[in-house]
């Protein structure tokens, strides 16, 4: 099995592993006191690039789902994090069922659920300064 391999740095180790571990729907695979990681057999990955008229780097991360009832689950997820504490993450767009999901993580990183559709093409994300 080949698998894509994400590494992120963070600021804070623990407020990350409650995020992560809230919005993946698991707990980590492996936890160390400075590292925790996550094997996620159900999310292959769509790598996606493109030229925008910001400084090249991470654009966003997204879950993309084939269904509407799976993107009801992911947005479940997505409320489930952003509650709590004012220092936790925000849902920032959510308009209507079949529309991107956002959620920006501790880092200030967008994160986007979307439903795959033949010719979807991903919402403009919002710049991480937002």
């Amino acid at each position: 099995m080949k698998r894509f391999h994400l590494h992120m740095r963070v600021f804070d180790i623990e407020t990350n592993v409650e995020f992560y571990s809230s919005l993946f729907g698991i707990s980590p695979a492996v936890r160390e006191s400075n590292r925790a990681q996550w094997i996620l057999d159900e999310l292959p990955v769509t790598f996606t690039i493109s030229v925008r008229d910001q400084t090249p780097g991470l654009e966003h991360l997204g879950i993309q789902v084939d269904t509407l009832e799976e993107l009801a689950l992911v947005r479940q997820r997505f409320a489930q994090v952003d509650a709590g504490p004012a220092n936790k993450p925000r849902i920032l767009h959510s308009e209507a069922e079949n529309v991107a999901h956002l959620l920006m993580d501790p880092q200030g990183v967008l994160w986007e659920a979307t439903q795959t559709t033949p010719t979807s093409d991903p919402v403009g994300a919002p710049s991480r300064k937002a």
